[in-house]
């Protein structure tokens, strides 16, 4: 199915415990913090998920959308206790290391909003991140857009996430990291800058 022709589709409600059985028995490795990271990959699916001891705290499932071979997100949650601590970016810059580019979902509640700005506010210099546009098959980068037109209210946007491999563009990252931390005055060195931030407009997803 292409991207859009699936742009309309209604979003379903799906509890995280449901990926629980499916990753409980794969390979766990550190994470962050005192978390612990566990995937599933297939041919076209990948699920990656963080648990804290026994409990899934944070699932992302991308699949293969449309004849391009983009992974798109499938579904993203993360316990509202463990939000901005930095699970979304996580697991999708994990996900990353193994395809080249991600799209966003095609239906976004406030969560994925939120993480999605705040990607886009505070970039950690891995990750770029792109206005697409299915029709044409183009991207645009995310930056030399405005979001009333991103977040237009009409339709829901298509975003990409692109892993930042070249020497080039991490300067240019680091380069806009920097202004945008002294614009702010916070300082995050980190991919999980946000983990001990209580500042009520600044989210980590």
């Amino acid at each position: 199915m292409r991207i859009d022709e699936i742009v309309g589709l209604v979003s379903r409600f799906e509890p995280i415990e449901k990926y629980e059985g499916l990753l409980k028995n794969a390979k766990r490795t550190p994470a962050f913090e005192n978390f612990e990271f566990a995937e599933v990959i297939n041919s076209d699916e990948h699920y990656l998920g963080l648990f804290k001891y026994e409990e899934l705290i944070s699932i992302l499932h991308i699949e293969i959308r449309d004849f391009s071979h983009h992974y798109q997100i499938t579904y993203t949650q993360t316990e509202p206790k463990y939000q901005r601590l930095g699970c979304f970016r996580y697991l999708l810059n994990t996900a990353l290391d193994k395809h080249d580019e991600i799209l966003s979902d095609d239906h976004q509640t406030t969560e994925a909003e939120t993480a999605w700005k705040s990607l886009i506010r505070f970039p950690s210099g891995k990750i770029q991140i792109f206005v697409f546009n299915p029709k044409t098959n183009t991207k645009t980068p995310v930056k030399e857009v405005s979001y009333d037109k991103i977040w237009n209210g009409e339709e829901i946007p298509i975003l990409m996430a692109k892993k930042v491999t070249h020497t080039q563009d991490v300067m240019e990252h680091i380069v806009r990291d920097n202004e945008i931390k002294k614009k702010s005055g916070r300082d995050y060195d980190s991919l999980w800058y946000g983990v001990n931030s209580s500042g009520v407009d600044y989210n980590n997803p």
